[in-house]
């Protein structure tokens, strides 16, 4: 069993020239462990000091899903820690781009069990 979700990837070029891209890798982490992973064949050019946004579909498997609510409903439940690593992939020969982002999300708190 998996779960499958599409990522928008917002890239951003801060170069005087485009940036040609083929091909996109991204890992998806939790509370410092593997969630989703996923990948996609597209190709562009992000502009010059420009941005876009690149949809990746990911896979999420069972286990991951299990252990992350198990880790919620025992641990912190409002604030959880990510990170998304990958790689935009290069025209022709080219190596492309790394990347690497961290983050926190804030999740709503739930209303305790008597006051719904």
């Amino acid at each position: 069993m998996e779960a499958r979700f599409a990522v928008q990837l917002r890239v951003q070029n801060h170069s005087d020239a485009p940036l040609e891209y083929d091909g996109v890798a991204l890992d998806l982490d939790l509370r410092g462990t593997s969630f989703a992973s996923g990948v996609s064949n597209q190709r562009g050019a992000i502009p010059r000091f420009g941005e876009t946004v690149i949809m990746v579909p990911v896979t999420v498997p069972a286990t991951a899903i299990i252990r992350h609510v198990f880790g919620l409903a025992t641990g912190d439940r409002t604030r959880v820690d990510y990170r998304v690593t990958g790689q935009l992939g290069g025209p022709a020969f080219a190596s492309g781009r790394r990347f690497d982002s961290k983050g926190e999300i804030t999740l709503p708190v739930m209303p305790p069990e008597n006051a719904r």
